[in-house]
């Protein structure tokens, strides 16, 4: 389930909605790489970009958030 202020956002805002959708799609990406990296031990390197890409998603969902 969702928190209670993405379902807030979402009633509010239907362009907030879509954007909720597509990084919840790329949090799934993410989510799936992980376990493939954790599965197959991958190098340290996969694991800093992943982080990474962690990182870059955190402001996007609060900026939805936000709306």
């Amino acid at each position: 389930g969702r928190s209670a202020a993405a379902t807030a956002v979402t009633r509010r805002n239907p362009e907030a909605a879509g954007l909720m959708r597509e990084l919840s799609a790329i949090g799934n990406n993410l989510n799936q790489i992980a376990r493939h990296l954790h599965m197959t031990g991958g190098g340290l390197n996969d694991w800093d970009e992943l982080r990474q890409a962690l990182e870059w998603l955190k402001p996007a969902i609060s900026k939805v958030l936000d709306l």
